[in-house]
């Protein structure tokens, strides 16, 4: 699942727009469909949490954790809120490893703006979203010389930029993946390269493709 616009009405589709609508419904299905369940879509998460620490060498693995709110005032179609610390302060309660809040609510998927109806279809896309998180925090995590260079291009991807002497940001890499797998989904569908360059230079100002 892609980064999210705080003006988004839903997750975003992929470049084939013929099937945005039929993708958006899809998506809308899945994220109501009580037989969907949740456990079924946390055991990836375990599974990668597990694979993560058998990598380390000592026998504790500490994770901090804490609760952050989640903002839905303005949400008329969401009934199931809860209030929160006052009348006007409602939505819903949201238990997380630090470190994630960030990435879930103001740097990546801007989980606020979700249009989804109740708390469970939320979980579930958040679920979903998760799971790309993972993906970005075990490249940061990567030494290898391999992953350093898809750093960077996917940074360069993104067109993100940065504070001076940071070059990677985990919504930078998340960001510049979104746009690496719509580029590839071009690619696969049978644009080729030299018209992608042409779309580019098309209309372009004179001098400004050199």
């Amino acid at each position: 699942m892609g980064i999210s616009s705080s003006t988004a009405a839903g997750p975003n589709t992929g470049t084939d727009s013929t099937k945005a609508a039929s993708r958006s419904q899809a998506m809308w299905r899945f994220l109501h469909n009580d037989s969907v369940a949740i456990q079924a879509l946390i055991e990836p998460l375990k599974e990668a949490a597990r694979d993560g620490c058998s990598c380390s060498k000592s026998q504790f693995v500490l994770i901090m954790h804490d609760w952050s709110k989640l903002d839905f005032k303005t949400h008329k179609s969401k009934m199931d809120k809860v209030q929160l610390t006052h009348k006007n302060d409602v939505g819903y309660d949201l238990t997380a490893s630090l470190s994630f809040f960030k990435l879930v609510k103001s740097s990546g998927q801007q989980i606020e703006c979700w249009q989804q109806s109740d708390g469970m279809a939320i979980m579930r896309r958040l679920l979903v979203g998760s799971m790309a998180c993972v993906y970005v925090w075990r490249l940061l995590a990567d030494e290898s010389e391999e992953a350093a260079q898809k750093r960077e291009h996917l940074m360069k991807l993104s067109g993100r930029q940065t504070k001076r002497g940071v070059r990677v940001t985990a919504s930078g890499l998340l960001a510049g993946w979104y746009a690496l797998l719509s580029v590839l989904s071009l690619l696969e569908s049978g644009t080729t390269v030299e018209q992608l360059r042409k779309y580019a230079q098309t209309h372009a100002p004179p001098g400004f493709f050199v």
